[in-house]
């Protein structure tokens, strides 16, 4: 189930990352912060180490740590 609900997540990232150049930011409208990302495929690392699904895990934190690099939790 979680994992589902991370899909929806990332799915409507990938949506705004491909808009953001359309971004009125006057509207409110901002970009995802890299921090947010980070974390959005951290948990999905550990989501996917529960369904001991180790391989996917791994490249997933990998993904994680390509983006900010410090990040700890």
């Amino acid at each position: 189930a979680a994992l589902a609900q991370l899909d929806e997540i990332g799915a409507d990232f990938d949506a705004l990352l491909r808009a953001g150049a359309g971004l009125d930011h006057a509207a409110g409208d901002v970009p995802v912060d890299s921090g947010v990302r980070a974390r959005y495929w951290q948990q999905r690392a550990a989501a996917l180490r529960v369904l001991n699904r180790h391989q996917e895990a791994l490249a997933t934190a990998y993904r994680a740590l390509a983006i900010e690099p410090t990040n700890v939790h």
